[in-house]
């Protein structure tokens, strides 16, 4: 997902994006493992949503001139999904094989 993403994407919006995994880790970790959401952690989420959606009302500027409309967007989904995905999949396994 991440190739993908990266192949479409320049590198300061791909990292910006990729770091929606914080907001994922925040979120999962309050529904499945039910940790409590304090005002830090919210407010967090809400600066990593802010900066994704300056990025999108923004994307012209960084983009390359050959990426298309619905390349970039393309880009920016799995960019997301694979921070998404890394948090469901991964952080478990690790957890797992550390115990």
């Amino acid at each position: 997902m991440y190739a993908y993403a990266y192949a479409y994407l320049p590198a300061s919006t791909s990292s910006l994006l990729a770091s929606s995994s914080l907001a994922f880790s925040a979120l999962f970790g309050y529904l499945i493992v039910k940790n409590p959401l304090n005002a830090s952690v919210i407010t967090s989420i809400v600066i990593i949503a802010g900066a994704m959606a300056i990025i999108a009302l923004d994307s012209s500027s960084d983009r390359y001139s050959y990426i298309s409309n619905s390349e970039y967007f393309a880009g920016s989904f799995w960019d997301i999904m694979g921070s998404a995905s890394y948090i469901i999949a991964a952080m478990p396994a690790t957890s797992l094989i550390g115990t």
